[in-house]
């Protein structure tokens, strides 16, 4: 069942990578990094599992390589964190450990993913000793309720195909007017500071990871520890251009699903991209996927394949080595296309 918190994960998340360049670290196994952590954002344990064990470590830098066993240690279940729940221990470190549980059990095992939400349902009920009920917004006000108590801010609903659990505990607010290529918004933005949980796409990645951020109907909310620069283009394109598009979206285009939004961000981004270009098309060329519900992986594939249908290319060739333009004019006619067929639909369902 989903919850209005739910949909907006969903919807609104922006996954992102952080960078793990290293001359120190062979071509071949840094790319089988990238696709390891786009296994890991889809919420697919077996291949990230399958890719990480393929890499030999002696390609590896030694950021790379603690790493990889970081990850495969959470993906594995063999790392030991949150084994023993001591009824002593915070509140908040007992919701960790029951999401991190679940996380590790339901990314292992997607075919199980059902029963170990169950399970996480169970135990978190028991920890905040209230009655069981079948719907989950109950639990998730009664998750935020309790933390705001002690000082901390909570997210909870669905991020891609996961239940969620971000936790900060600092946040203040902005304002920004960001221009889009079809129009100029200006949206109220709360900064998030001091996590003691990132969520399980970060958790899981080891940090490496994890959503930047996501937009809703009234602000944006930045997750700070995701941006190694409040200034710089990539956040200035991934994060205010992308989730303000969103934004300018909800009121152009109400009910649009997940991967619409995406579709349209991403697009977005790909126009805007100068020097953060490289590292933006490598992110959705890694992440890349079948599903609707995992709203950013379909979305990457439908953006690449939609760039790659408006520029001379050879087959199989990365957007990477098209001409920088190029990308920016096709992901632009894309854009264009995609707003004028939605006009013209909505003109035509009004008549």
């Amino acid at each position: 069942m989903n919850s209005a918190s739910d949909q907006l994960l969903t919807i609104a998340a922006c996954v992102i990578a952080a960078s793990c360049a290293s001359s120190h670290t062979a071509p071949e196994a840094e790319q089988a990094l990238r696709e390891a952590r786009g296994a890991i954002v889809r919420a697919d344990g077996p291949e990230a599992i399958r890719i990480l064990s393929e890499v030999e470590p002696h390609n590896l830098s030694d950021e790379h390589e603690a790493f990889r066993k970081c990850a495969l240690a959470r993906l594995t279940g063999t790392d030991a964190q949150d084994r023993a729940l001591d009824d002593a221990r915070p509140l908040e470190e007992k919701l960790l450990a029951h999401f991190r549980t679940y996380w590790r059990e339901a990314v292992r095992d997607p075919a199980g993913a059902d029963a170990a939400q169950s399970l996480l349902v169970a135990s978190v009920f028991g920890t905040l000793n209230i009655e069981p009920a079948s719907d989950l917004s109950l639990l998730e006000s009664a998750i935020t309720d309790r933390l705001q108590s002690q000082g901390a801010y909570s997210l909870q609903g669905r991020t891609g195909r996961l239940r969620e659990l971000m936790i900060w505990h600092s946040q203040t607010e902005r304002m920004h007017t960001v221009r889009l290529p079809e129009q100029e918004v200006t949206t109220r933005v709360l900064y998030l500071d001091d996590f003691s949980s990132g969520g399980w796409s970060s958790y899981l990645g080891c940090d490496t990871v994890g959503t930047g951020g996501w937009a809703d109907e009234d602000a944006l909310y930045v997750v700070v520890p995701r941006w190694s620069s409040l200034e710089d283009e990539r956040f200035e394109v991934s994060f205010l251009a992308h989730e303000s598009q969103h934004f300018a979206d909800y009121a152009a285009f109400p009910g649009l699903a997940g991967w619409e939004l995406e579709y349209r961000a991403k697009l977005v981004e790909l126009h805007l991209a100068n020097e953060s270009r490289t590292r933006l098309i490598q992110r959705f060329e890694a992440n890349q996927g079948d599903d609707p519900e995992d709203a950013h992986s379909y979305a990457n594939r439908l953006v690449v394949e939609a760039v790659r249908t408006r520029i001379t290319q050879p087959a199989g060739a990365s957007l990477v080595d098209a001409e920088a333009d190029d990308v920016k004019r096709a992901a632009l006619d894309a854009l264009l296309a995609d707003t004028h067929n939605r006009t013209a639909q909505s003109a035509n369902q009004g008549g």
